[in-house]
């Protein structure tokens, strides 16, 4: 629910920014990169609206110029606020991890054999027993 509430959120900033005064689009575009970086962290895939303001807001300022210059603000508001995460997965994992991902897993609940798209175990994906970890069998 908190990624959708984002989503949407950042869904309107988007479609907002074109309508406000030239002079206030720079700082609402970094908001919307705040709204962004928010939802990636909730899942990764709120990176993928970059691409939407780009194209939305290209398309309505009609000045792909325009679109960049503000696409830059609000990818710079994204990077400086995912990478502190970054390094902190780094140091703290052993490995160069910038965000969860949950898409692997994801993908396998629903396409191996036997999959009936309801909630499954990943044991059998990380090479486990299937068995719970309370000592049940």
């Amino acid at each position: 629910m908190l990624f959708t509430l984002l989503f949407v959120l950042t869904l309107i900033a988007i479609a907002a920014l074109p309508n406000r005064p030239a002079r206030e689009r720079l700082a609402w575009a970094a908001a919307t990169g705040l709204m962004i970086a928010a939802s990636a962290y909730v899942r990764e895939t709120g990176l993928s609206l970059i691409l939407v303001a780009a194209l939305y807001w290209g398309w309505s300022l009609r000045s792909w110029l325009a679109s960049v210059r503000l696409v830059g603000a609000t990818a710079l508001v994204v990077v400086l606020l995912i990478v502190p995460w970054a390094v902190r997965n780094t140091v703290q994992l052993d490995g160069f991890i910038v965000l969860s991902s949950s898409t692997g897993t994801n993908f396998w609940r629903g396409h191996h054999e036997g999959a009936t798209g309801a909630f499954d175990s990943i044991d059998p994906l990380m090479g486990r027993s299937g068995r719970s970890s309370a000592g049940n069998p």
